[in-house]
């Protein structure tokens, strides 16, 4: 059987988080040079040190209000299927476009969880008595948490002809998503992907990140010396990916290629993407470059996963350095300002680096804390925009689990290459 090699380009997209309500909105704040508001984790100092945490994480809440008082499965339903609306409006879409045989659904992220603080305390006392006066306990039941529940649930919504496939490789899990999407359409396997995430830190992600050492304590800042971590924020994100061929073309903005997707999966290693090995970066990079035909020189910006975890930047900042040089390409990161939403990282700056592609600017970002010149690299920040002229845009991302997803978008339709998974 012939291999195919079908473009995909880029179709709408669909946000809501702590920063922004909307991609436009995403946009709009990052180039008023807006941050993401803040506050601490704990309500009390102390209650941080009792878990033996250097500090008192600050992070950036979305889902407060009615939202929390939501069952966990009906908060994500809903917050899911409003970014879904958003990106089916983005390409022109109606929710009928989903029902066909030749659509994917990927759902990125941890899945359904609850969140042991609500539940330590009565772990060993759930009587009938219990559950009277403690009415979480009642929470803590398969039909609030079960993993498939969920994708039976969107599967009815929009009648999909397959059911949604859940996909979690710690914070890579957008990307990886996006490159099985990316993949099943290039194969001819589908002529529309849809991938969706939400993600919602709970008291066990502040207690493990801050074992770590990795979370901020209102100094977070990517590239930074000074950083103390990364910044918690809460969200959910969907992206359309269509066939070149099958993309409405009624918008009168240019289309968005993904020229290249390429996944890496080390396994047995005892590295993560807290201490990365910089040579499995930069050998995905450069196997993307390969896939969309392209030169390093070609490349006008580098959006690397860069969470503001100093050992994880250093890592990225030296795979960037292997391949273009100190200085050789310029370097840019929002997380700073928008916050990490871990599991959908990857979308949001996807939204970012296509809108710089149609705009042909990339957008600086902005800083609090001084960046770490020893690092040697050209990080676009606290300056006027940058000017693509016609150049390609390559994105990075990390996971905890050894997964780095490496991806080529550009304006102008070029080529795809071979696409492979690499196993160490």
């Amino acid at each position: 059987m012939a291999v195919r090699n079908i473009p995909v380009v880029i179709g709408g997209a669909g946000l809501e988080c702590a920063y922004a309500s909307s991609p436009d909105e995403l946009v709009r704040r990052l180039a008023a040079g807006e941050s993401v508001a803040t506050q601490p984790w704990f309500a009390r100092d102390r209650e941080a040190a009792d878990l033996r945490l250097p500090g008192n994480p600050h992070h950036a809440s979305f889902f407060v209000g009615e939202a929390a008082r939501m069952s966990v499965m009906e908060r994500a339903q809903q917050v899911l299927e409003r970014v879904i609306a958003q990106a089916l409006q983005g390409s022109n879409l109606d929710e009928a476009a989903l029902c066909g045989p030749d659509v994917r659904v990927y759902v990125a992220g941890h899945g359904m969880r609850p969140n042991i603080g609500d539940f330590a305390g009565y772990e060993n006392r759930n009587d009938d008595e219990d559950r009277l006066y403690f009415p979480k306990l009642k929470e803590l039941s398969v039909a609030n948490y079960a993993q498939d529940e969920l994708a039976h649930r969107l599967a009815l919504r929009y009648r999909l002809a397959a059911p949604p496939v859940p996909i979690y490789t710690a914070s890579c899990s957008a990307m990886s998503s996006l490159y099985l999407a990316s993949q099943a359409i290039r194969a001819g396997l589908a002529r529309r992907a849809l991938v969706v995430g939400w993600m919602q830190y709970t008291l066990q992600d502040i207690v493990f990140m801050g074992g770590q050492g990795v979370l901020g304590v209102g100094n977070s800042q990517p590239f930074s010396a000074q950083s103390g971590g990364m910044l918690p924020a809460d969200g959910a994100c969907a992206l359309l990916l269509e066939a070149a061929d099958d993309a409405p073309g009624t918008t009168t903005s240019p289309r968005i290629q993904l020229a290249s997707c390429v996944a890496y999966q080390s396994s047995g290693e005892a590295r993560s993407a807290i201490t990365a090995d910089f040579r499995a970066i930069a050998a995905t990079m450069e196997r993307a470059l390969e896939a969309a035909a392209l030169k390093p020189e070609q490349i006008a910006c580098v959006v690397p996963h860069a969470n503001g975890t100093p050992a994880s930047d250093k890592s990225e900042a030296m795979a960037i350095l292997k391949i273009w040089g100190k200085q050789g390409v310029p370097v840019v990161t929002y997380k700073g300002q928008t916050g990490y939403m871990s599991v959908c990282s990857g979308l949001l700056d996807l939204f970012a680096i296509t809108d710089a592609l149609v705009k042909q600017e990339v957008l600086p970002a902005q800083t609090r804390l001084p960046l770490d010149d020893t690092l040697q690299i050209d990080f676009h920040a606290n300056r006027a925009a940058l000017p693509l002229a016609g150049g390609a845009i390559l994105k990075s991302t990390l996971g905890l689990d050894g997964s780095i997803v490496a991806c080529v978008l550009m304006q102008e339709p070029q080529p795809g290459g071979l696409h492979e998974v690499r196993g160490s």
